[in-house]
């Protein structure tokens, strides 16, 4: 699955960018993603 994560990222980030000012939980997205990342490694 990594060729998929690497499709997913830019999509995740961009996500990141937008929520950024409007949603609360972003530290929990960017947690959830270190998450994903690590254990796809």
């Amino acid at each position: 699955s990594g060729s998929s994560n690497a499709l997913t990222k830019p999509k995740a980030n961009a996500t990141l960018g937008t929520a950024s000012t409007s949603q609360p939980n972003e530290q929990l997205f960017k947690k959830f993603l270190d998450f994903m990342e690590n254990s796809n490694q």
